[in-house]
């Protein structure tokens, strides 16, 4: 039903939930009928499908801005601070 480079990427998005038989298991006991399950998991493998197959979007980098970076050094710098603190006075 699908062409082949779609099911290619189905497969390659939907692998954690793929057996090694190849089959696709999906489970449904929300219901009392069988008939209301079956068109839930119908419903979750049209929503799996359509999923799978957006494409997502591309990560855009971002430097960290001016002021984060002088936070992080007055934060290393503090902790030095700390640390030089603990270590014993040399007598002169």
């Amino acid at each position: 039903a699908f062409p082949e480079h779609l099911k290619m990427k189905l497969r390659k998005r939907l692998a954690n939930r793929i057996y090694h038989s190849g089959e696709l298991i999906l489970k449904c006991d929300e219901f009392r009928t069988l008939t209301a399950n079956k068109k839930q998991v119908i419903k979750r493998l049209l929503s799996l499908i359509e999923a799978a197959l957006v494409d997502p979007k591309p990560r855009v980098k971002t430097k960290p801005s001016r002021s984060a970076k002088e936070k992080r050094m007055n934060q290393k710098k503090s902790r030095s601070n700390i640390k030089k603190l603990r270590s014993r006075v040399s007598e002169v």
